[in-house]
């Protein structure tokens, strides 16, 4: 026997080979007709030669040697040559190794009046997709250092027709703005040289927005070359002023859908219904909860090893331990009843009794047995509000509103105001079901066309994605007059061209860091909209504060909606200078305005609804928020692309003072 047998661990056994997975390149079609990188994995580029100084200092001489043209954007090729350069001694710091601002700064004034520089910044907020991309010019990898760089810049877009003009300066190495014309036709014709290397592969996939298939491609460089002399496009934020938000997922994109009128059952593809939590059934009052402490690796240990708990006992006379599946098993609920159990018994988080709950939960046949045992089948649940067969057409389920409209529930008796299940079921692929029973009456033509006009502005707002936003809605007042109510100068505060200047931070010439927090805070957007005006602030609530809000509604009506990730919606409806109400924005009918709430489908809670998303939930607060005010959205770059101005307000201006609930 050996010393070390049965210590031995054998190896684990080799793992099956991965099968070689193919990669086929598909036919060259550039995004958007424009191509933010050279396409060097398709084209051999033409060369368009141009050798001329473009700019020189007492130690620097710069050189335009030509340009490199693709099919569609050209590389414009610089020599930067210096004679004397100093090493050693006092250095200038560079914040996180940015360039100093005097550094080397390039750009193009093209044909059509457009300028385009090293040191624009994107357009902020984004333009929506679809938009008419603007040219950028962009520094690409090169090769150099001290006596000699090679600059490649990049344009995305063939210069057009007409005058294009090089402008170069570099204040730190005294070179003064010079410009020099050069010949935009000589480049537009070299374009149709560029040799493409595969010309007949097949044409591309359609792209998707979901599954990720487009092909990508990804430049990667190890050299900084030119970068270490170019003036900086936009200096990056200090560490520590960094504003602590999520990151910004990929945006995601509503398909339109029309909305006549009741929706059939197969309109949309089934989805699933929310998983239950994973706590017990129900939670515990509100208040009463602990946070729990870290648990000892033992108990990790022992938690990890327990069994799953047994099923729900057949032996007792109450709701504990049912879990919410439990709902769904009929001979589980009669034994429960069998024994005691009260059917009217407060088990849901809004107060509601066992039948509410088995509304959301259960299978028709247990609702039909619950429905049997209650003492009133119409009872509201104290905290929403909500009757069992008004829950049942929110949340879409039709075998479930049957059950209780066959135990005899009321569908007309008024829920929410004057609101019934019967009336809002008139709009969802309920409809049917309600038709047919006694007292139904159908949509008018006057409501019909409410509801599409109320669905078609939330599909036209759902074209964009929303995240932290506050906005302001007012009727009747053009852009100036705004500006003057809140305390600005409209002569200070210009109609931006961001596709001609954006500007270093994509907002404007001169324009604010909207990645800083203390300085984008004093900065709203101003946006003519049809009806009015909208006055925004993508990643700030000073746009809906009550003090913006009230302003802007003397001898009118204005309101402001807040939205935000952790606190909710928030919105406040203000009527000639006096605010009038202040609500949450929730999915269900509460407050001052349940007919407008109704109309928006505040209590469409179906995963396969209007309201399917959140997305389109967002959308429809956003329509509601428009119509409260008195103004309409034709466009969702309206309030989610770049404003038409931007007014700064001063440090002490009481418009920047927070609402409570923030």
């Amino acid at each position: 026997m050996g010393f070390f047998d049965g210590l031995i661990t054998p190896d684990p056994p080799e793992p099956e080979p991965t099968p070689p997975q193919e990669i086929r390149l598909p036919r060259y079609v550039p995004p958007n007709g424009i191509e933010e990188h050279p396409p060097t994995h398709m084209f051999v580029p033409a060369w368009a030669e141009q050798i001329v100084e473009v700019g020189r200092g007492d130690d620097v001489r710069i050189v335009l040697n030509g340009w490199e043209v693709w099919r569609h954007s050209a590389t414009l090729r610089l020599g930067v040559f210096r004679s004397r350069i100093t090493t050693g001694g006092p250095q200038r710091p560079h914040p996180m190794g940015r360039p100093p601002a005097g550094g080397l700064r390039c750009g193009l004034l093209l044909g059509d009046g457009r300028r385009v520089t090293t040191l624009d910044g994107q357009p902020w907020p984004a333009p929506p997709p679809g938009s008419a991309p603007r040219p950028t010019l962009t520094l690409r990898p090169g090769m150099g250092g001290g006596h000699h760089f090679d600059v490649a810049l990049h344009l995305s877009q063939l210069p057009p027709d007409g005058p294009l003009r090089l402008i170069i300066e570099w204040p730190d190495a005294g070179v003064v703005e010079t410009a020099t014309e050069l010949d935009a036709a000589l480049v537009r014709a070299a374009s149709q040289r560029a040799h493409e290397a595969w010309p007949d592969l097949d044409p591309p996939p359609p792209p998707s927005a979901d599954d990720g298939s487009a092909l990508r491609y990804t430049t990667i460089s190890t050299s900084t070359g030119a970068a270490d002399i170019m003036a900086a496009p936009r200096p990056p934020m200090p560490p520590q002023s960094m504003p602590a938000q999520p990151m910004r997922p990929q945006p995601m994109r509503h398909v339109p859908r029309p909305h006549p009128g009741p929706m059939p059952a197969q309109a949309m593809p089934p989805r699933p219904m929310p998983q239950p939590r994973p706590h017990p059934w129900p939670p515990a009052p509100a208040g009463t909860g602990t946070r729990t402490p870290p648990r000892s690796p033992a108990a990790h240990a022992s938690a990890v090893n327990t069994p799953p708990p047994p099923p729900p006992s057949h032996e007792r006379g109450d709701w504990e331990e049912m879990g919410r599946n439990g709902l769904a098993d009929l001979e589980l609920v009669r034994a429960r009843l069998a024994l005691g159990a009260d059917p009217n018994q407060q088990r849901g988080e809004d107060g509601g009794n066992v039948l509410h709950v088995a509304t959301e939960f259960g299978s028709p046949d247990v609702v039909a047995e619950l429905a049997a045992h209650v003492d009133d089948i119409d009872a509201v649940a104290p905290w929403s509000g909500e009757s069992a067969l008004w829950k049942a057409v929110c949340l879409g389920k039709t075998d479930n509103a049957a059950a209780l409209l066959a135990a005899g529930a009321d569908p007309w008796r008024p829920v929410m105001g004057r609101h019934s299940a019967g009336s809002i079921a008139r709009w969802t692929k309920l409809a049917p079901l309600f038709a047919q029973l006694p007292g139904y009456v159908a949509p008018t033509d006057a409501e019909r066309a409410a509801q599409d006009a109320a669905d078609r502005q939330a599909v036209v707002i759902a074209e964009e994605e929303y995240f932290m936003l506050s906005v302001t809605f007012v009727a009747g007042l053009d852009e100036d007059e705004v500006i003057h109510r809140l305390g600005g100068d409209p002569s200070d505060c210009p109609v931006l061209d961001l596709d001609a200047t954006p500007g270093p931070f994509g907002t404007g010439p001169d324009g604010f860091n909207p990645h800083d927090p203390d300085v984008a805070e004093r900065f709203v957007g101003i946006r003519a909209v049809p009806g009015g005006c909208a006055v925004l602030q993508p990643n700030g609530l000073i746009a809906a504060t009550s003090t913006v809000v009230t302003a802007l509604s003397r001898g009118t009506r204005a309101y402001g909606i807040y939205l935000s990730f952790v606190k909710g919606t928030y919105g406040e409806l203000a009527v000639d200078g006096t605010s009038v109400c202040n609500e949450e924005l929730q999915r269900n009918l509460r407050g001052e305005s349940l007919d407008s709430q109704a109309l928006y489908r505040f209590w469409d809670n179906d995963p396969e609804g209007a309201v399917d998303s959140h997305i389109m939930w967002t959308a429809y607060k956003l329509a509601y928020a428009a119509a409260e005010a008195g103004v309409s959205v034709t466009d969702a770059s309206q309030i989610a692309g770049p404003p038409n101005r931007w007014l700064e307000l001063p440090p002490d201006s009481p418009l920047l003072r927070r609402p409570a609930q923030a």
